[in-house]
């Protein structure tokens, strides 16, 4: 299921958070974050494997970034607003 943010890792700004990463990384992100079995953290381990980050600091803050706007969007669908 994570695979569906490949696509968003393979541009070279992905971690910058420029407005077209974002909103590569919000269109991925809603392909699957209303599965029941999608766990943000799960995704960021994900993202964290296929591109080494823990050994780079700031791939592994970007990575952070978007787990926790991954958690607040759930969590906002869940409110079913």
């Amino acid at each position: 299921m994570y695979e569906v943010f490949d696509g968003f890792m393979e541009h070279e700004t992905w971690y910058a958070g420029h407005d077209l990463d974002k909103a590569r990384f919000y269109t991925a992100l809603s392909k699957v974050v209303s599965f029941e079995n999608f766990h943000a953290d799960n995704m960021g381990h994900y993202m964290r494997e296929k591109i080494g980050a823990a050994s780079i600091p700031t791939f592994d803050n970007a990575i952070d970034g978007l787990v926790s706007d991954a958690h607040a969007i759930r969590e906002y669908l869940k409110l079913g607003l």
